[in-house]
């Protein structure tokens, strides 16, 4: 080895003064040492590097002898300190003669440095922050011992690469495997990027798939530079290249051949091949490899013999057999033909998106379909494209507004594009082609719509809503056709976000859900300033309309990715979930709240639909317990849908102090109540108001409305109903009663 043979011979007693200090360091640390004698110290001038050798001998009796890799107990090494490499600056050089060829976790030799063993998995960078002279000794050690073991490499480890990365990429698609119909290859000859490519104007590369017989799990090997080193390489492992590459240009050129001067001038060989474990056991799934070879197909022909100018068309190559030629083809010139080696990147599918993301792919293996892809549904979106979370279709007729950029995964150029069309695309554009698209529908959500998007709703598995319509929840929940449904949604000002979760049977759905949230909202310490009214905005076009909220994008992303991780494990369980999410904005926290939800309830009276829970009917039951023997009552907070001809019930209030309560009558009073329904519209961002009374019977005595109870009720009607509103009376005895009017 160069760098031995032209090396400086050091005595012991100069050491100290021409080594640098951090080898006469490690020459101290070997002499405390019993596995390392040594014997020499040498110094090697070379242009860019001074290297400082040292060459010792490793005794490690733990070593068996005569093991079946061939690693003797007594091993002769060069350690190498070589200043200013941006990597370790100790290499350690087997030097024995016959040191075993096919050793896994050897360094491929580079410039005047011999191959070296691979010591660590983890980069330099990250080694130097504990490494000692001591415990690099031990490596030492643990190595040749591990080696001596065929135990360095455990099959549970993924295999070594047959070669070492190159800057070129060969991106495969997620269809190769069944398809096998590429032809053509793009290569982007600034980013050295290759991607297959059939289409005409793209295609600049000829592309050729070997299918070699297996190999054997070898060490890493030196990149071959030209087609014969790569054919001895195979035939270390105990396969070939050569003639599959002869058969595969055969297979290419057709009766008229191929022009001397090609359009396209470079190919690129793609190997594909099954290999043995370090157990000997074969493997099912392929590896792959390629090469870069800068000649056109028929030169290539032409140069391993299996193609020919003909005498009588000196512009094309042709098979030799159609020229009457006696077989020429041989592999004298397999050193005259470049190659050069190309990373084969695996397709990016969404089950390695899930794996990358540590979400099992079980998880994720599920059909959703995102109703509004606005600021958080996008988010939303690239979140679960890059988590690999799910296949989606994407619903949304609204279009991207110029305002809409700052928030938004659009750019500039993207203004007047239909917001599902355009998150669909830029999804479908973190995947290889050939993964299932995502899908959209630039229309506003209808069970219509799903009906003609899917002929079954069993083939969806979720609905995610992010819409921001409480319309739109509400026509979810009265579909009983459709799946599992949830709701997201920001406050107003981006500090604090909302989780609706429907149960699995949906028993619990997102209307009755709002219902538990407009209830949390007033009566919660966290609900207090959670909506607001009188809030910052800002004017973004002409029509009186255009006003838009002042949202940060760095608020939209923190709160759609901790909306998206709290779906994701609430998903997991049967049960149907409320939860709040609130930011401090002084300290960055964010605060998770978690509403309990009772058993819903709903009756039908006038052909109105009236919603409510367990947590209404205990509450008027316990009021009326605590009142008896005398009747008291109180208010009915909540609200009114007129589409859906709907009551939802939120609150009761107690009976005011000013009431007036006996065991044969109540009359409620109205002390306090207008601070208090001022408070519940405040809060509940004007959702809430009064919807009507309630008021209890004494014992023995029905729920039946008396003709004083019809006369208030007629009373208060013609208030509501002014306002085209109904009135809501409620009476508890031993049952309940409604009454609307």
């Amino acid at each position: 080895m160069m760098i031995f043979e032209n090396s400086r011979i050091i005595s012991p007693e100069n050491r100290l003064s021409e080594h640098s200090q951090e080898v006469n360091n490690l020459i101290f640390a070997i002499g405390e040492r019993k596995e390392f004698c040594l014997h020499e110290s040498r110094i090697f001038h070379s242009p860019d590097n001074l290297i400082e050798i040292l060459l010792v001998d490793l005794k490690h009796p733990s070593i068996k002898s005569k093991n079946s890799v061939g690693i003797l107990n007594r091993e002769p090494l060069a350690i190498l300190y070589i200043n200013g490499l941006p990597e370790h600056p100790f290499r350690v050089v087997p030097i024995r003669e016959n040191f075993p060829e096919d050793i896994l976790h050897m360094n491929f030799s580079f410039g005047i440095i011999p191959k070296t063993i691979c010591m660590y998995l983890e980069s330099w960078a990250e080694v130097e922050r504990n490494w000692t002279l001591q415990n690099f000794l031990n490596r030492i050690c643990w190595w040749f011992l591990k080696t001596s073991e065929d135990s360095l490499h455990s099959n549970e480890q993924e295999l070594e690469r047959p070669y070492f990365i190159s800057d070129y990429k060969l991106l495969l698609p997620t269809s190769y495997e069944e398809e096998k119909s590429f032809d053509f290859a793009y290569l982007d000859n600034t980013t050295k990027v290759i991607k297959f490519s059939n289409s005409y104007p793209d295609r600049n590369c000829s592309f050729l798939t070997l299918d070699v017989k297996p190999i054997k799990h070898t060490r890493v090997f030196p990149a071959p530079w030209n087609l014969k080193l790569l054919e001895e390489q195979f035939q270390k492992r105990s396969s070939s290249v050569i003639d599959i590459l002869k058969e595969e240009i055969l297979k290419r050129t057709s009766s008229s051949g191929f022009p001397v001067r090609e359009i396209i001038e470079q190919t690129f060989i793609l190997l594909k091949f099954k290999r043995y474990d370090s157990s000997g056991n074969l493997l099912e799934k392929p590896d792959f490899f390629a090469f870069f070879i800068p000649k056109g197909i028929g030169a290539l022909g032409h140069l391993l013999g299996i193609l020919s100018i003909s005498p009588v068309d000196p512009n094309k190559y042709y098979k030799i057999d159609l020229l009457g030629i006696e077989e020429t083809s041989s592999n004298d010139h397999l050193s005259d033909i470049p190659i050069l080696p190309v990373e084969i990147v695996n397709p990016l599918t969404q089950k390695f998106a899930s794996l990358m993301s540590g979400i099992e792919f079980t998880d994720a293996s599920f059909n959703g379909v995102l109703i509004g892809v606005g600021s958080l549904g996008s988010t939303l979106a690239e979140i679960w494209s890059k988590s690999g979370w799910g296949r989606w279709s994407l619903l949304d007729n609204d279009c991207i507004a110029p305002h809409n950029v700052f928030r938004h995964l659009a750019k500039e150029k993207d203004i007047g594009r239909n917001k599902a069309e355009l998150v669909s695309e830029l999804m479908n554009l973190n995947y290889s082609p050939g993964n299932p698209p995502v899908t959209y529908t630039p229309k506003n959500f209808s069970p219509t719509i799903l009906s003609e998007l899917f002929s079954d709703y069993k083939s969806i598995d979720l609905i995610v809503d992010a819409s921001a319509s409480s319309f739109l929840l509400r026509d979810i929940s009265m579909s009983n056709e459709l799946p599992r449904a949830c709701s997201l949604f920001f406050n107003q000002i981006g500090s604090g976000g909302v989780l609706f979760l429907e149960d699995s049977e949906r028993s619990k759905r997102l209307d009755f859900i709002e219902t538990s949230y407009l209830r949390a909202l007033i009566s919660e310490e966290w609900g207090e300033n959670f909506l607001q009214n009188n809030i910052p905005k800002q004017r973004v076009g002409a029509s009186c309309s255009d006003l838009s909220v002042i949202l940060s994008y760095e608020r939209v992303i923190l709160l759609s990715s901790s909306l998206s991780n709290l779906l994701r494990l609430k998903l997991k369980s049967k049960y149907a979930a409320l939860c709040i999410l609130k930011l401090d904005a002084e300290t960055g926290r964010i605060d998770n709240y978690e509403v309990e939800l009772f058993s819903p309830k709903s009756i039908v009276i006038n052909d109105w639909n009236i919603f409510y829970d367990g947590f209404i009917e205990s509450k008027l039951n316990r009021l009326r317990a605590t009142s008896l023997p005398k009747e008291t009552g109180g208010i009915i907070i909540g609200y009114t849908d007129q589409k859906t001809k709907s009551i939802y019930i939120v609150d009761i209030t107690k009976a005011p102090g000013d009431s007036i309560s006996s065991i044969s009558g109540f009359e409620r009073g109205s002390e306090g109540l207008a601070e208090y329904l001022e408070k519940v519209k405040k809060r509940t961002s004007e959702n809430c108001d009064y919807i009507g009374d309630w008021h209890s019977h004494p014992k023995g005595h029905s729920s039946e409305a008396s003709q004083t109870d019809l006369t208030s009720l007629n009373k208060f009607a013609k208030v509501m109903n002014s306002e085209g509103l109904p009135i809501l009376m409620i009476i508890v005895s031993e049952d309940i009663s409604f009454y609307i009017k």
